[in-house]
């Protein structure tokens, strides 16, 4: 650790860091240097702190900041938060996507609504809207909307529509 004890001040004043102006801080920020007049990214004052320039915090523990939005799932692929959600969102597949409470995407599918899922390449948009197919490739778009069983690549859109065939659409009225 430095210390300024039995250095004389012509020999350490650079590497202090002082405010811009000589002056305390105060509730305005001020700029940060060093003894020489050299500015450090760093603004200062006593209700907040600015960076300019890059921040590495690689290493550090960083606490306090809320999880972005999206987040890291496994093998390059994303979901919503946890703290977003009352329910955990799962993407457990190879570029999977899995965006509401509740909601899982399998590998290479995506999945957008609460308690939405969806097997192996599948795409799903709403609540409850589901995709089990064995082999994938199914799209179910709506409230309740589900392709299931052997129905690769069927579809299924409206509230509550269910596609069972192989390469079926089903659309419900509403």
């Amino acid at each position: 650790m430095a210390t300024l004890t039995g250095n004389s001040i012509d020999n350490t004043y650079q590497g202090l860091i002082k405010t811009d102006d000589n002056g305390a801080v105060g509730a305005t920020e001020k700029q940060l240097t060093d003894g020489l007049g050299n500015a450090i990214p760093v603004s200062m004052g006593t209700s907040g702190v600015s960076f300019t320039g890059d921040a590495d915090f690689s290493g550090a523990n960083v606490i306090g900041i809320p999880e972005p939005g999206l987040v890291n799932g496994a093998q390059f692929s994303l979901k919503n938060a946890d703290s977003l959600v009352n329910n955990p969102t799962v993407a457990s597949g190879i570029y999977a996507i899995a965006i509401g409470d509740g909601s899982t995407a399998t590998a290479l599918s995506v999945v957008l609504g609460h308690n939405a899922s969806s097997s192996d390449f599948g795409v799903v948009l709403g609540c409850g809207a589901a995709n089990s197919t064995f082999i994938g490739g199914a799209i179910s778009l709506g409230r309740g909307a589900c392709v299931t069983g052997a129905a690769t690549d069927g579809i299924s859109i409206g509230k509550g529509a269910l596609s069972s065939a192989v390469g079926a659409m089903v659309p419900k009225r509403l």
